[in-house]
């Protein structure tokens, strides 16, 4: 999959609610934004390993308010600040998978954790829970 299939998409399936990405390493950031903007009715959004792409947390925000899951596991760029505005502004979010995230600590677990309790995040081997996060 490349930039051109994912325009394509985001240009004729508007009404998309879930979409895996997961390993497509030939997708842009970019690209993946304007899917993001074409895709108000998204639901599941998988975009576990796929190489450098930063944290989409804010362009969810805006155009994904019916999120309930997003993966970004094994995304090294995925970073706390953008995660925060997205579980802020994203009420239905319940899942937030994200194995092998080097610069997700417990300490940023627990902030959003903070602003919704109910949130289920896998950081490591487990999930983790607000009960289950002591810093």
């Amino acid at each position: 999959l490349s930039d051109v299939g994912i325009g394509a998409v985001a240009a004729g399936c508007a009404k998309l609610i879930h979409v895996d990405l997961n390993g497509c390493k030939n997708v842009s950031s970019e690209a993946t934004e304007g899917l993001i903007r074409a895709s108000r009715r998204l639901e599941v959004l998988d975009l576990s390993m796929m190489g450098a792409q930063d944290t989409p947390g804010a362009r969810l925000a805006r155009h994904c308010l019916r999120l309930r899951r997003l993966s970004l596991s094994y995304c090294a760029d995925v970073t706390l600040q953008p995660l925060l505005k997205l579980v802020r502004q994203c009420p239905r979010l319940a899942h937030l998978p994200l194995f092998g995230c080097p610069r997700i600590t417990r300490h940023g677990v627990k902030e959003l954790l903070a602003i919704e309790p109910r949130l289920s995040v896998q950081l490591g081997q487990a999930a983790v829970n607000r009960s289950s996060v002591s810093c």
